[in-house]
């Protein structure tokens, strides 16, 4: 589609009279006007840029206070915790600070969250986590401003915390020790347009002050400042707030700094991209090639890897990140490109392009990091509010969705008219964020038998069915008496469990596993087993968990970041066959007493599923099982399990994991099964529960 462009109103008296006053050509004069620059002192601030053109940091409200207790905290040697945001912004603030209190001699360390598990900003769980690891002080960065609720988790556990943040206020404000913003209630900071970073560099810039005792800092820490701007202008350029007042003099002289004397993370980057080559850098250099590659690990559950390259002065790690980041950057790249496509396709095939006044789509597997590119990109072509909504590949987890408004409409308002659809939502005019649970899941599947009528089939574990006519767990309180007249039909792939080990680790069992690290992913079926399992065979607190999302355990594994990852799904798993043939793995098998403890049921995946398997593997599994309701004739019911029997076959020709089904799994059904469906079974030998009829 054609893009269509919006000229600002100017009044045409004003243009002239700077042209004339401050010697600029019309056009320029007309863009700085638009700008909010309306006199020749502005105008030569504005283009000059002059470093001393910062503010001093205790003009910024909170500086003051804030700068007093942290370095009261060094001083006392607590254990700090610089708790940052998973974008550039948050990791450049976290750096900045890291650095800066990493010079002071602080017992410091960073978090920075996966925005999958964790979520954007201060999480309650990472707080009471971190408390447990001895953290006394918490400084957070580019987020915390609207953690009013975590704030006080904090504070109940003796923690003491300074919010340093630039975005949008909640409800109220959190009750921290000091908080510095921009626009703090009942302060007159001239310019409220400063990033997460910028925040954060002029808390560093106080803390140099007050280990100087004076306003002119030492040469070492002069030196770090300059370094810290550099950080600074590819927060700020990345955060896209507007190149004016003092965000306009960080990146001019940031630009500077970083090509003259960057950090050596950020050196070794700036040689991978090509930077270091050209003479000069500017803002797209920013925006185009260091932005995106420390976003990509954000948006892929990697963020702590983008916070340790701007931290490291090690070279060699240095360039294991980079590199690594390049790649995380093409895969991010290939992500969007495969999302993409499947959401341009489901727009051709499901709306009217020239007039649906809006796109609202779908897809299992969808990276919920980067949904929000798409989103945005869709609807700038499209030029309407478009709504991408990442779902569970298990269907288990509610569904992510990500919104852009195409400058059409205000999406804030749109969703509140949608209030009782969501789980929750959030957002503003032009772009917003919601959860949504999936009508296709598992637990929703059996919710619907409470309110639907009719003949079809659904698919759900066999436990969760026990547990609606039991009101039990997440149906507590909810019973309905239609959820007695469920009926099995016949079993369909169960969610497998595979702990999957690198070669190179050793790691033959699970006693073996102790000292190495692993990843678990976040909120699914299978990381709630595999933390389940950790706990339950000795192994908690002796396995390092690495706080990467699942999507990136092959990757990870190649790299060396983890020794092993734990995945549930019908086998063969498609990652285990990635890792299987691209660096050889052991997947572990489960005892027998260990198979009991889990209480789950036993498995064997055969030799040879995988490549260089040469054994069967025993582990567990959670069943799953296709359902109708008594509204189904027994006619249909038999007719369809015959069907789905003898034409198995056919199905595992397409996919593997249909040849793991066999008639004997219909003893992990708990429940009744279907009348028609009983027919069958005793028609072809299969001995049935006395429970099933």
């Amino acid at each position: 589609m054609q893009k269509r462009w919006r000229i600002l109103p100017f009044d045409s008296e004003q243009v002239e009279q700077l042209e004339a006053s401050s010697k600029v050509s019309p056009v320029v004069a007309q863009l700085l006007i638009n700008r909010g620059i309306h006199n020749p002192e502005e105008v030569s601030a504005f283009l000059d840029s002059k470093l001393s053109g910062l503010r001093p940091p205790e003009a910024l409200p909170g500086v003051t206070e804030a700068a007093e207790l942290i370095y009261e905290a060094v001083k006392s040697e607590k254990k700090i915790l610089i708790y940052g945001d998973y974008d550039a912004d948050g990791m450049t603030a976290s750096a900045i600070l890291y650095r800066c209190l990493s010079i002071l001699q602080a017992n410091v360390t960073y978090f920075a969250p996966n925005r999958m598990s964790d979520g954007y900003g201060l999480n309650a769980d990472q707080i009471r986590r971190h408390h447990s690891q001895g953290v006394e002080f918490i400084i957070s960065v580019d987020c915390g401003i609207a953690n009013a609720e975590e704030i006080d988790v904090a504070k109940e556990l003796g923690i003491q915390v300074v919010v340093t943040d630039h975005h949008e206020f909640a409800d109220r404000l959190p009750d921290a020790d000091a908080i510095i913003h921009p626009r703090l209630p009942n302060t007159d900071y001239p310019f409220g347009g400063l990033c997460g970073a910028a925040v954060a560099f002029k808390l560093a810039w106080a803390l140099c002050q007050i280990d100087s005792d004076a306003t002119r800092v030492k040469p070492a820490h002069r030196d770090f400042l300059m370094m810290a701007v550099g950080i600074a202008a590819i927060g700020t350029v990345a955060d896209v707030v507007p190149l004016q007042d003092e965000n306009r003099i960080i990146v001019t002289h940031g630009l500077r700094a970083l090509k003259q004397g960057p950090p050596t993370g950020l050196a070794t980057l700036m040689k991978i991209t090509g930077l270091s080559n050209k003479r000069e850098f500017d803002a797209q250099d920013i925006g185009f090639n260091i932005g995106p590659r420390l976003n990509a690990a954000g948006r892929l559950g990697q963020a702590p890897l983008g916070v340790e390259l701007l931290v490291t002065d090690d070279p060699g790690r240095a360039q294991e990140l980079a590199e690594y980041l390049d790649n995380l950057n093409n895969d991010r790249k290939k992500i969007e490109r495969s999302i993409n496509l499947a959401a341009a396709k489901q727009i051709k095939e499901k709306y009217n392009i020239e007039t649906d006044p809006a796109f609202v789509l779908a897809g299992h597997g969808w990276n919920a990091g980067v949904i929000g590119v798409v989103s945005g990109r869709l609807a700038e072509k499209y030029g309407r509010p478009v709504i991408l909504i990442a779902l569970d590949q298990m269907g288990v987890k509610p569904g992510i969705g990500s919104a852009r408004n195409g400058g059409i409409g205000n999406l804030h308002e749109a969703l509140q008219h949608c209030t009782e659809h969501l789980m929750k939502h959030g957002g503003h005019a032009a772009a917003a964020g919601l959860t949504i649970e999936e009508s296709q899941g598992s637990v929703q599947n059996v919710k619907e038998v409470a309110a639907r009528k009719g003949n079809y089939v659904f698919t759900t574990p066999p436990i969760l069915v026990k547990l609606a006519i039991a009101e039990k767990a997440m149906f507590k309180g909810k019973g309905n008496p239609n959820y007695k007249n469920i009926r099995a039909l016949f079993p369909i792939p169960s969610l497998t469990m595979h702990f999957v080990m690198s070669k190179k680790s050793g790691v033959k069992t699970f006693s073996d596993m102790a000292g190495k690290t692993i990843l678990l992913g976040k909120g699914s079926f299978g990381a709630k087993e595999g933390a389940k399992y950790i706990k339950k065979f000795g192994l908690e607190g002796k396995v390092k968990l690495a706080q990467v999302e699942l999507s990136n355990a092959v990757p990870a594994l190649k790299n060396g970041q983890i020794d092993g990852f734990v995945t549930a799904g019908s086998y063969p798993a498609p990652n285990v066959i990635e890792a299987a043939a691209s660096m050889g793995v052991n997947v572990i098998s489960l005892t027998e007493d260990q198979i009991k403890s889990s209480k789950r049921t036993k498995l064997i995946i055969p030799a040879g599923t995988y490549k260089g398997q040469d054994s069967d593997i025993t582990t567990t599994s959670l069943p799953v099982v296709a359902y109708a309701t008594t509204s189904m004739s027994k006619d249909v019911a038999y007719n369809l399990t015959k069907a789905y029997w003898e034409n198995k076959g056919k199905l595992g020709e397409a996919a593997k994991w249909w040849n793991g089904v066999t008639p004997k799994m219909i003893s992990n059904v708990s429940t009744k099964i279907h009348s028609g469906a009983v027919k069958y079974y005793e028609e072809i030998g299969v001995k049935l529960a006395d429970h099933h009829k």
